[in-house]
Order: structure tokens, then C-alpha cells, then sequence
């Protein structure tokens, strides 16, 4: 009796994770959660930035700056980017403001939290693992009216290798308050996203090779390219974080195998 107590305690031990708001409860195949990567300071190569302060501090850098176009005094507590047009997809190389700082050495978690209000083609706002404008993976939150079956509302993953666009996994949401995470590891990223009830999600992995290794992470909000070019909108970032890797990651695969069109 008591080997078979030990047995069933032990299992129930392996099932039980943390949810989203830090408490205990018994996680199903289909709400296991993705576990935020950073409560705390700033530690080692980990960071938080909650973009508190009067200036962005020394670590962060800007690929094609428009000093006019961003701001951390317009909404207190938050980094504001309005977007412009422009975009890093293969050739056009055009995007404005995007916030870089060094990557630590995998394996991390990279996160962010923002607010933003899409209803144009191809607004768009999210997370970077960069090496340069042709080498990099991207996780967005995306307005495209390209697939009207689907919506006009994504997350979107995709990289692009040597200036070439590969590997694009896509899911439709409604969120405008949107988190998202890139665990990078040693050759892969895995994107996520956290859902309507708390959870996160995974959309997808993406095999990237040595850019895990030789990269910067940030941020980026822009316009896109397009014959009608939509109208700036901001985009309020709450916070980034750098941070460890959850212990146990039990995601599932929610995505799709094609992306909305540029």
C-alpha cells in the first residue's frame, strides 16, 4: 500500500504545474501552461525592462530611429512606438524604430506584453531574434486581409534565412492586450503566446541553426509595405524581459502551415 501511495503521489507530482496567475492547478494536454520567463530584476545576462524611467537605458539600441516617432513620456510606464511604413520581409529591409539589445547564450525566454489596435493592412507589432535585416525569426501580432476565410487578425512566426521568408505558422485571435514569448534554445525557437483565459500557447517551432547563438532580441512595430499604405497607430509596450527557461514545457500545437500574405 504504501509503494502504491508513493507511486500515485509521484504521478500526480509530474502533472501539477503553475498556471499563469502563480497557482497550483492539474494541467490537461490542451491548457498545459507556457510559464513566464522573468519575475524579477535584472540578473546576470537576464533582464526586465518595464520602461519605467525618463530614457531607455544604455543596453538598448535603434535600427533607423525616427527619434519623433516613439516616446516613454506619451503613456507613463509604457514604450510607445507609432508605427510607420515599412517592414524587414526579404528585400525591403525598411522598417523603422526597431529595438535591439545583446541576446544572452541560449538556451532563454525572451517575452514581451503590449497594447495595440490593428485595423489596417498589414499593422503589425512583436518580438525579434535578430541577426541582421535578412537573418531572423519574428513573432507578431498581424492585421492582414489576406486570408478572408480566416479573419483579418494573426500571430504569425517566421523567419527569414539569407533574405528568404521560410518556415510561417499562423493562428487567428481577436486579443488587442497581446504576450508573447520566443524560447530560443540552441538551433530552434519556439514561439507562444498567451491566450484569452491565461494560458500560454505554443504556435510553433522553428528550426534556426547558428542564428540562435549569434543574435540580438528586441522589438519592432510597423506598417508593412503596401499600395495603400495604412495610418500610424501606437503601440504600447508594458515591458521585455529576458529570463531562464521554464523546467517543464508540455505546449500544444494549435498553429497553421501557411502564413497571411504580405
Amino acid at each position: 500500500m504504501l509503494l502504491r501511495f508513493c507511486f500515485l503521489v509521484t504521478v500526480l507530482v509530474c502533472f501539477t504545474l503553475f498556471d499563469a496567475q502563480g497557482t497550483h492547478s492539474a494541467a490537461s494536454a490542451d491548457t498545459m501552461p507556457f510559464r513566464p520567463a522573468m519575475e524579477t530584476a535584472p540578473m546576470g545576462d537576464f533582464f526586465r525592462d518595464d520602461f519605467d524611467g525618463p530614457a531607455l537605458i544604455p543596453e538598448w539600441s535603434w535600427i533607423n530611429e525616427d527619434a519623433s516617432s516613439w516616446s516613454l513620456t506619451e503613456r507613463p510606464g509604457y514604450l510607445r512606438i507609432h508605427t510607420q511604413p515599412g517592414t524587414l520581409d526579404e528585400a525591403n529591409n525598411s522598417a523603422r524604430n526597431v529595438l535591439l539589445r545583446a541576446a544572452p547564450t541560449a538556451p532563454y525566454v525572451l517575452s514581451t506584453r503590449f497594447e495595440l489596435h490593428p485595423t489596417q493592412e498589414f499593422h503589425e507589432a512583436g518580438l525579434l531574434v535578430y541577426q541582421d535585416e535578412d537573418n531572423y525569426v519574428k513573432l507578431s501580432r498581424l492585421y492582414s486581409t489576406r486570408l478572408p476565410s480566416e479573419g483579418d487578425d494573426f500571430y504569425l512566426l517566421n523567419q527569414e534565412v539569407a533574405g528568404v521568408r521560410s518556415g510561417a505558422i499562423y493562428v487567428p485571435t481577436s486579443q488587442q492586450v497581446i504576450e508573447l514569448q520566443l524560447l530560443v534554445e540552441e538551433t530552434s525557437v519556439t514561439g507562444a503566446y498567451r491566450d484569452a483565459s491565461g494560458r500560454w500557447i505554443t504556435l510553433g517551432t522553428l528550426n534556426v541553426g547558428a542564428l540562435a547563438s549569434s543574435a540580438s532580441v528586441g522589438i519592432l512595430a510597423n506598417n508593412g509595405i503596401s499600395s495603400s499604405p495604412a495610418s500610424s497607430i501606437p503601440v504600447d509596450f508594458d515591458f521585455v524581459t529576458v529570463g531562464a527557461p521554464p523546467l517543464h514545457m508540455y505546449l500544444p500545437l494549435v498553429s497553421r502551415q501557411a502564413e497571411p500574405g504580405r
